[in-house]
C-alpha cells in the first residue's frame, strides 16, 4: 500500500478513514490503536463501530495470522 493522491488504497485516507469511525473517547494520542469491534445484527447510525475498549491480544494473534498466510508467508 502506498499513498496516490485519490486513491481508495491510500493509507492515509485509509487511517483518515479508520480514525474517523472511532469513538470520541479514544481518540486522544493514549488510546490504544486497535479497537474491539462493535458487532451488531442491525446498522443503526448512531452506534459506533468500534467499542471503546482495546481488541483482545488472541484476536490480533488470529487477524496477523490470517493476513500472512493470505499473503503467502509461512507461519
Amino acid at each position: 500500500m502506498f499513498a496516490v493522491i485519490g486513491s481508495e488504497r491510500d493509507p492515509v485516507r485509509a487511517y483518515d478513514l479508520y480514525a474517523s469511525k472511532r469513538p470520541d473517547d479514544v481518540k486522544t494520542p493514549d488510546s490504544p490503536f486497535y479497537l474491539a469491534i462493535n458487532h451488531t445484527t442491525k446498522v443503526v447510525n448512531t452506534k459506533p463501530l468500534f467499542k471503546s475498549a482495546p481488541m483482545g491480544a488472541n484476536k490480533l494473534k488470529s487477524l496477523t495470522k490470517t493476513m500472512a498466510e493470505k499473503a503467502g508467508f509461512r507461519c
